[in-house]
């Protein structure tokens, strides 16, 4: 069969309208665009190996709200993560004490240093 002819039987069912075109938004019932509904079908679907929902804290800036995010998703670039995702890191150990490797969790929480640091940044002594 020609490419003609299959193309002509491919579209010999298709009837057009003077209708013009719109757009329609897939996600939502109406057709209408809905941020809440986009922020669902994400978390369906492109997050599905989270239980952390995408719900951001209006009184905290945006930067915040993405680190946090980033943080609870382990995507931020420590040494550890970087290495994982084929990136040559000469040392993947903590620049700060040099006592563990350079995770978020050992960063940000376990690691001596940063300890320190945070408990100097909320006036502790």
């Amino acid at each position: 069969m020609a490419i003609l002819d299959k193309l002509t039987a491919e579209t010999g069912q298709i009837t057009l309208t003077k209708v013009p075109d719109s757009w329609c938004w897939g996600l939502s019932i109406d057709g209408v665009f809905n941020v809440n509904q986009t922020r669902k079908h994400i978390d369906a679907v492109v997050l599905p190996n989270t239980c952390i929902p995408t719900i951001w804290c209006k009184l905290v800036p945006l930067k915040i709200n993405v680190f946090v995010c980033r943080m609870a998703l382990n995507r931020l670039p420590s040494r550890v993560n970087l290495s994982s995702r084929g990136i040559e890191i000469q040392d993947i150990g903590c620049a700060l004490c040099d006592w563990n490797v350079e995770t978020i969790d050992h960063v940000l929480f376990s690691c001596q240093v940063a300890s320190d640091m945070w408990r100097k940044l909320a006036g502790d002594k």
